[in-house]
């Protein structure tokens, strides 16, 4: 009796991963998937995650005998070579959060005391229920976009508006800031920040990113890349990651059918 390959869910993907040792890049969430209208899809024995604008893979494809990691992907997993650097992946401990004494802190801890020591006022920072904010997020966000050349703008905000993972910071009761969540097997994802403008407000919403409850007991997190960006690059390095990996993109396939 001929044996036909077993087909594959979207559950067995994400279960597949948790089971296996490669460590997901930043893009690599069910959330993610959903909110860029990734399409799952089959080609031979092989399924995973597709772009339908785009040639090859989204992640790395799952196969009858785990990830193959030599196919057409945007973004592989952490420090799996392929042909072109994508970005690099920044991983923090959110515990060391909890204590920021010693000269390696000394800069992001004066400045996370600038924004509430200078603006005053009652500050909240909580969870935000399904669909709250909508109106002033979408402001917030097309203020702060403004002028800019902004990644995946819709994923984005799909994110802002509809994200399971959503944290406003409020004073005298009106929305200054958004931290929007994600997750992972291995990590709490720090997808996005967005606030009013205000100076070293952005450095203090990450502070209380990290020491919520929900990243405290997930306690490691990724905080994606630096977009080729030095001065990006420099800020997340006085954060202190413990890991610093390399995505790639792998752009050479050795099977074109299914590339």
């Amino acid at each position: 009796m001929e044996n036909h390959p077993k087909k594959r869910s979207q559950e067995d993907y994400w279960t597949s991963l948790a089971k296996s040792d490669f460590i997901p890049n930043f893009f690599m969430t069910p959330e993610y998937a959903e909110k860029a209208d990734l399409e799952w899809s089959q080609c031979g024995n092989l399924y995973g995650w597709r772009d339908k604008w785009e040639r090859g893979w989204s992640f790395p494809p799952l196969g009858p005998k785990g990830f193959e990691t030599q196919h057409m992907v945007w973004a592989g997993f952490a420090d799996v070579v392929g042909s072109d650097i994508l970005d690099r992946l920044y991983i923090y401990d959110s515990w060391l959060f909890n204590d920021l004494t010693g000269s390696r802190w000394s800069i992001f801890r004066k400045n996370i005391r600038k924004y509430p020591e200078r603006i005053g006022g009652d500050l909240v920072y909580r969870r935000l229920e399904e669909r709250e904010q909508e109106d002033e997020i979408s402001d917030m966000f097309l203020k702060w976009s403004e002028g800019k050349e902004v990644q995946d703008p819709v994923v984005m905000i799909r994110f802002f508006l509809f994200g399971k993972l959503r944290w406003g910071l409020f004073r005298n009761g009106g929305l200054v800031g958004v931290n929007v969540g994600d997750e992972n097997h291995r990590h709490a994802v720090y997808r996005y920040c967005l606030d009013n403008g205000s100076p070293f407000l952005n450095e203090y919403l990450r502070y209380l990113f990290y020491l919520s409850e929900w990243v405290q007991n997930k306690r490691w997190v990724n905080d994606g890349g630096d977009l080729d960006n030095p001065k990006l690059a420099r800020f997340k390095k006085k954060l202190n990651p413990i890991k610093i990996y390399q995505i790639y993109s792998n752009q050479t396939t050795y099977n074109q059918l299914c590339i």
